[in-house]
């Protein structure tokens, strides 16, 4: 028996000042470069906004940009924003969203908002962890040898903190039953 639905939960970069670091970006629709939209299941979606708690920063029926690297700069990011219309950005929904649509199964993409459209990220920032989100020390220390590599690694270990934060009040909030897709038991 497989997946009878998929969910995409982690992180992405804001593209838009409407979502600061921490806040939850529940995306109806996600977009790759070309311009194709995928949709997600709108139904599950509102069910978890339902059951959003108080004190996040939610914003509901948005679009999430898929890229294949990570922006960096401000100036980066608002083109992004123009060109998409999107409100955040990240590398994995998109292909999250066609295996689901290739497969006739629902999806539901949450995604907290790790660096905000005004942050500016190290070059070699993405060295600093590994898929798992362990801390790779030779990424750290060489960013902390490149000018301004200090800044950089405090804003993005900020932004990390308030990010996980959210992350973390939202899993313990929603639960498995928030993610059992309409029709599906929760485990």
């Amino acid at each position: 028996m497989g997946a009878g639905a998929l969910v995409s939960w982690g992180f992405a970069g804001g593209l838009t000042r409407e979502l600061g670091s921490g806040g939850v970006l529940l995306a109806s629709r996600v977009i790759d470069g070309s311009g194709r939209q995928l949709r997600g299941d709108d139904a599950w979606r509102e069910r978890l906004q339902n059951r959003m708690p108080a004190g996040l920063d939610v914003r509901n029926d948005g679009l999430l940009l898929a890229s294949d690297t990570v922006l960096l700069t401000p100036a980066d990011k608002a083109l992004a924003a123009a060109s998409s219309g999107a409100q955040a950005v990240d590398m994995e929904t998109f292909a999250l969203a066609a295996a689901a649509d290739k497969h006739g199964l629902p999806w539901v993409a949450v995604r907290i908002v790790l660096d905000t459209s005004t942050d500016s990220l190290p070059r070699g920032v993405q060295q600093c962890v590994d898929a798992n989100g362990t801390l790779r020390w030779r990424g750290v220390l060489g960013l902390l040898a490149q000018p301004g590599g200090w800044h950089g690694l405090a804003t993005a270990a900020r932004c990390s903190r308030q990010a996980r934060a959210s992350l973390a009040v939202l899993a313990r909030a929603l639960g498995p039953v928030a993610f059992a897709a309409p029709g599906l038991s929760a485990p």
